[in-house]
């Protein structure tokens, strides 16, 4: 069974967790690189959809702590609070995720494609970082 993969160019599902909050949010995944520690260690550049416009765009540095099938859990590695270093989730999108997280999706939506519906939402923000 192949485990879960991140590829780049496509969207998934986050959820962000820490000893304050949790945080859900579909992002774009622009760039995936392992850091080759041999610790599981991996940099993620992406587009955070569901944080504040002018500040979506994002760099992680994180560690796997847990890959299967279906999920990738990693902890933030470059986190300010050592102590309790944020846990990451990725998965893939769901329409009951998306449902259950954001009420800019209808429900006529989800006849479509995840892909191509974020795409069409977030062009204008996501064409922001290929003008830089």
């Amino acid at each position: 069974m192949e485990r879960f993969r991140i590829t780049t160019d496509r969207w998934y599902a986050m959820e962000y967790r820490d000893d304050q909050f949790n945080h859900y949010s579909p992002i774009y995944v622009y760039e995936f690189r392992a850091l080759k520690t041999g610790q599981g260690a991996f940099k993620l550049d992406f587009f955070h959809a569901n944080y504040s416009a002018g500040v979506q765009e994002k760099t992680y540095e994180l560690k796997t702590v847990l890959r299967n099938t279906f999920i990738l859990i990693a902890e933030r590695i470059d986190s300010k609070t050592e102590a309790d270093s944020p846990l990451t989730f990725l998965s893939e999108l769901s329409s009951d995720w998306l449902q259950s997280h954001f009420d800019f999706f209808d429900a006529g939506s989800f006849s479509q494609d995840y892909q191509e519906v974020l795409n069409r939402r977030f062009t204008a923000a996501r064409r922001r970082r290929s003008l830089q």
